[in-house]
């Protein structure tokens, strides 16, 4: 399980959470939405844990409340599938360039996902 989730840092996961509209249509969740979906995590846990390069200061417990929030499960291969095959398509991550928090939010959260 570890070397599953690890293969998905927390920026990555943050970028990936969304909602799918209609078709391929999809939209960013905000950290707000991540935070009510995760059940149990504040704003603030949910943008430090973005900042996260690596799972490891993170707990188990608020691991699996910011996977939960961000609707991705590293033990489903269908999710883990979903995420392999966007990033191998050299993502532009479209979805967020549209999101009025692009620049304060998702933008250093990508930047750090690159940089790792």
């Amino acid at each position: 399980m570890w070397e599953r989730l690890n293969e998905f840092p927390p920026p990555l996961v943050r970028c990936l959470a969304r909602e799918k509209l209609r078709g391929r249509a999809v939209r960013a969740l905000t950290d707000q939405e991540v935070a009510l979906a995760s059940g149990g995590l504040t704003t603030g846990d949910v943008r430090d844990i973005s900042k996260s390069k690596n799972w490891d200061e993170v707990t188990i417990k608020k691991a699996r409340l910011f996977c939960k929030g961000c609707m991705f499960d590293p033990l489903s291969a269908a999710d883990r599938n979903r995420a392999g095959a966007y990033m191998r398509t050299n993502p532009r991550f479209t979805f967020l360039r549209n999101h009025p928090h692009w620049e304060s939010t998702f933008l250093p959260l990508v930047k750090l996902y690159q940089d790792a």
